[in-house]
């Protein structure tokens, strides 16, 4: 019974890490993107001007 419940803990400890991994890897892409659509904007207004 410990044993399963050691198992099961574990593992739900290695999912809860990977969806973290995954969620912050996934916040990094956004703030990528975010930034470099507004480096693309920076860019357009400096060359209209």
């Amino acid at each position: 019974m410990d044993l399963t419940w050691g198992h099961i803990k574990s593992n739900t400890c290695l999912i809860e890490l990977r969806v973290h991994k995954l969620y912050s890897s996934f916040l990094n892409l956004r703030f990528l993107l975010t930034s470099h659509y507004s480096y693309c904007q920076f860019l357009k207004q400096r060359m209209e001007i």
